[in-house]
């Protein structure tokens, strides 16, 4: 009962993690507003039986579908007096509010479970605490952990693939690979976002039998098919972004018709030993201890041998268009990797050397990674106050302004301090249910225009632009 207690302190933090950075920024409207407002529209067709929504490039299901159930629940609970739809929009910052609650909720319950299982399985309460302190060692976890994007999800698989991995190591008759449970486990990180298909590779390396290996071939397109259902609606939409992905240097499919741009490569793989050293500094660890362990013994751990290939393979895709958080998947499962590398260095000190306590060692290890994340959240936190500094002046400005006004809003950037400018944005990616939305919003917003300075249109929900040559120059 003490231990399952003490296992409960870490995923209380990462909780009160997010609700401090949720707090501490400006609200969801007023920044990026991607990939929030997306999820936004996607969740609210979802809530109103949509399946076919038009957002399906991640393909990001998971989230739509929990948005879908906490927008629901919270219009159930709320008492709203308008339709549900009408009321989500007008109170959207606060829905995305409550799904953010949700996802740090769910992060928390995952932590603690799977540090009870590992607990389980290797009976050693510093393990348990090395998984879950999986969320802290990506420097980026900081900057998200108050915001709604699907790499938020990215614990759940990677705990359910943590104790597959530790299973499938204890090398047991109770422990036989299940190819099921193991396409379970992929499809749902794939269906979450495709930055999770790296791990793909470790397949083959924890499966027994060219039978199982079949089996999971079938039971993976059927699994993601059902967790992300959206694609089957735009399959061939979904299949030429992922070609395109492929085929193309740019980002999101763009560039030049080239796999591979040797300038951004490099500076991908640049990018990442900077960003993610520690990361890079295991692996060269684990590649060693491989090296030296099939000189001794003439064997290869396979399982560290597939994990360690797989997140290899993940940061070379994620070089060719580098973006931090594409690393997160393969971060998370850093507390594993140092698991099975501790287990493969011990067996292969001489035996003359004093043996390796694996539980200081997990301890001590603990105790850096802490230590490491306290700078990146001191960080992240001085640059979430700059920016709402920033917005708290513009915010001070619009709070003067009469509510009755003709306005005509013009950004450059995502966001703004008017909630109908992260609206118009995220409408865009519902699907034929899209006219419903305007009329809602053309009630909401009467007196509000959008001009897009990309190519210079002057939008709106429907309704007219005044006559302003007949306005008197009193009017506000």
């Amino acid at each position: 009962m003490r231990a399952k207690l003490l296992l409960g302190i870490i995923p209380l933090v990462f909780f009160l993690l997010s609700f401090i950075f949720r707090e501490m920024a400006n609200p969801y409207s007023q920044r990026s507003i991607d990939p929030e407002y997306i999820y936004f529209a996607s969740a609210l067709s979802m809530a109103n039986g949509i399946p076919d929504v038009a957002h399906i490039d991640n393909p990001g299901t998971p989230l739509q579908v929990l948005g879908a159930c906490v927008f629901r629940l919270v219009w159930l609970f709320n008492g709203g007096k308008n339709t549900f739809s009408l009321e989500v929009l007008s109170q959207s910052d606060y829905y995305l509010m409550w799904l953010n609650i949700s996802l740090g909720f769910l992060l928390a319950l995952t932590l603690w479970i799977g540090g009870k299982k590992v607990l389980g399985l290797t009976q050693s309460l510093p393990a348990a605490f090395l998984i879950q302190t999986a969320p802290l060692i990506p420097g980026i976890w900081f900057s998200i952990c108050g915001r709604v994007t699907p790499e938020l999800l990215f614990p759940i698989p990677a705990i359910l693939l943590t104790l597959f991995i530790i299973r499938c190591s204890q090398g047991n008759s109770t422990t036989i690979p299940n190819p099921l449970e193991l396409a379970a486990i992929q499809a749902l990180g794939l269906s979450i976002k495709l930055t999770w298909a790296p791990l793909l590779i470790l397949t083959p390396f924890f499966l027994n039998s060219k039978k199982d290996w079949g089996k999971f071939l079938i039971y993976l397109p059927i699994l993601f098919s059902v967790m992300a259902f959206p694609v089957l609606f735009r399959f061939a939409q979904f299949k030429n972004w992922i070609k395109n992905l492929f085929f193309h240097s740019g980002k999101y499919g763009s560039g030049e018709e080239e796999i591979i741009n040797s300038d951004t490569f490099i500076q991908g793989i640049l990018n990442t030993i900077h960003l993610e050293p520690w990361l890079i500094g295991l692996l060269l660890l684990v590649a060693v201890g491989i090296i030296i362990k099939l000189r001794i013994t003439q064997k290869i751990p396979l399982n560290l041998l597939g994990l360690w290939l797989s997140i290899i393979a993940g940061i070379l895709l994620c070089a060719k268009h580098f973006e931090h958080r594409y690393l997160i998947p393969l971060i998370l499962l850093f507390p594993i990797l140092i698991l099975l590398a501790l287990n493969q260095w011990i067996t292969l000190l001489p035996s003359k050397w004093p043996r390796l306590n694996l539980e200081k060692a997990i301890g001590m290890i603990i105790i850096v990674l802490i230590l490491r994340a306290i700078p990146h959240a001191q960080i992240c936190a001085q640059n979430i106050q700059s920016d709402r500094q920033k917005a708290d002046i513009t915010n001070a400005f619009v709070s003067h302004m009469p509510a009755n006004r003709w306005l005509i809003l013009s950004s450059q950037a995502y966001g703004a301090p008017f909630p109908e400018y992260a609206l118009a944005y995220s409408i865009a990616w519902t699907g034929d249910e899209r006219e419903g939305y305007f009329q809602l919003l053309k009630r909401k917003y009467p007196t509000s225009w959008l001009y897009f300075t990309w190519d210079k249109q002057v939008r709106s929900w429907g309704n007219d632009l005044p006559d302003f040559s007949k306005i008197s120059s009193s009017t506000p």
